[in-house]
Formats: C-alpha cells, structure tokens, sequence
C-alpha cells in the first residue's frame, strides 16, 4: 500500500499527456492506496492543481479560491486543453 500512494503522490501529467490521461491514471493510482473514498474529490482536486504542467491553467483554478470543487477543477483544464487544439 505505501507504495501505490508513492506513486498516486509523485505522479505528475508529463509534457506529451493529456489531461484525460494524466486524469484517469490519477483515479486509478487513487483506487490502489486504499484511501476512504470520502476523501477522493479533494485528494484528486489537489492533486490536479499541483501537478498539471500548465502554470498558466494553474493560476486560473487558483482564482476559484474555495469555490474549487473537482468538477469546476477539471472543466477549467478541460477547456484550456480544448482552446489549445
């Protein structure tokens, strides 16, 4: 177990991923710690905003302050990622 939350805590989206795999592989590495999944929101949440590679995408989930749920967190990179393409 210690070592599938080193994995879920050290991982971080790579330059050629996408916010979907960077996403999914989040929820999966979430699932193999054994964490309470009451928690699973906010630990994926934070997880998101500390290591997504764009500081810019960053900066605008930050301005939500305590707004932030997971679901405004991922429409915000989503969007981002889609007005990139």
């Amino acid at each position: 177990m210690i070592y599938a939350r080193y994995k879920f805590k050290y991982h971080t989206q790579s330059d050629d991923e996408t916010f979907e795999e960077f996403y999914t592989d989040l929820k999966v590495l979430f699932n193999d710690c054994s964490y309470d999944h009451n928690i699973e929101d906010e630990m994926l949440n934070d997880h998101i905003v500390f290591d997504i590679k764009s500081k810019k995408v960053r900066e605008k989930i930050l301005e939500e302050g305590s707004e932030l749920t997971l679901q405004k967190c991922t429409y915000i990179v989503r969007t981002n990622e889609l007005s990139q393409n």
